[in-house]
């Protein structure tokens, strides 16, 4: 789930007018995909002799661009992947989770091989609906000779597309539990005092801790068996209509910051 209160004040002019109990966390909100920062290290992939290897994956492997599945272990979606190369600008992949087919990748480079495009589809967990997006990569290195146009050295651009079930999520809070639910059918509900307590329709995440930092902060810690996935601050502007994420990722090393606008 991309991961995602200020409370009535005592100085009224801090926040919006609201009825009485409500936080200002209250709603839905929408990311606004023009405001995404990405802080990750490059995309490293090779394309050669048959093979295809993350490089820059966490951890990196390699495996036959053949078509059939092979075991890999970058990621709690899935647990195998197929690489496919349908020609010599675009690859397509396939991925499982306990053999059912979970996601779908199409990699492609432009004609002038500066950029990098990827059409994706995944279902979070069984019986859930799928979310669906495209992203960019822009060239820093050339691959090595011979090797497929995929190959080489990306830096990641902000997200180009990604589809309404993906962009928004809904929060509640009554007393001092916290509810959250998106549209992909991932939800928690959980007491803001650090807490532990579980996330459902989830692969990436079966544990959540929500700790208040503030008046309008929250700080979101997601865990899978026991290890640190993210760790989220979650910030409600002064008028409450807009709401600053800063998402350190601990899986892949990584940092994200998007802003979501209340609905």
């Amino acid at each position: 789930m991309r991961e995602r209160v200020c409370f009535l004040l005592v100085v009224a002019w801090f926040c919006p007018v609201l009825t009485l109990g409500q936080s200002v966390f209250d709603g839905t909100w929408k990311v606004d995909l023009k405001s995404e920062k990405s802080m990750f290290k490059p995309i490293e992939i090779v394309l050669k002799d048959g093979e295809y290897s993350c490089r820059s994956c966490t951890p990196s492997y390699a495996i036959k661009a053949d078509g059939q599945d092979h075991k890999v272990k970058v990621s709690p979606y899935f647990d195998t992947m197929a690489i496919t190369i349908v020609n010599e600008r675009t690859v397509s992949r396939i991925d499982k989770k306990d053999g059912e087919q979970v996601g779908t990748l199409k990699i492609w480079v432009s004609e002038d091989g500066k950029t990098l495009h990827r059409d994706f589809s995944r279902i979070n967990a069984p019986g859930e609906p799928a979310e669906t997006g495209s992203f960019t990569a822009t060239r820093l290195f050339s691959g090595p000779a011979g090797s497929h146009a995929i190959s080489g050295k990306w830096h990641e651009n902000p997200t180009e597309s990604l589809s309404e079930n993906a962009q928004s999520l809904t929060i509640k809070i009554e007393g001092e539990t916290l509810t959250m639910a998106s549209p992909l059918g991932d939800s928690f509900a959980a007491k803001m005092d650090g807490t532990e307590a579980p996330v459902k329709g989830d692969r990436g995440a079966d544990r959540v801790r929500i700790k208040k930092l503030g008046p309008n902060s929250l700080e979101q810690t997601m865990m899978l068996e026991g290890k640190l996935v993210n760790i989220t601050k979650m910030t409600v502007s002064p008028d409450g209509k807009t709401m600053k994420m800063f998402i350190d990722w601990k899986v892949f090393p990584g940092r994200m910051e998007e802003t979501y606008i209340k609905q």
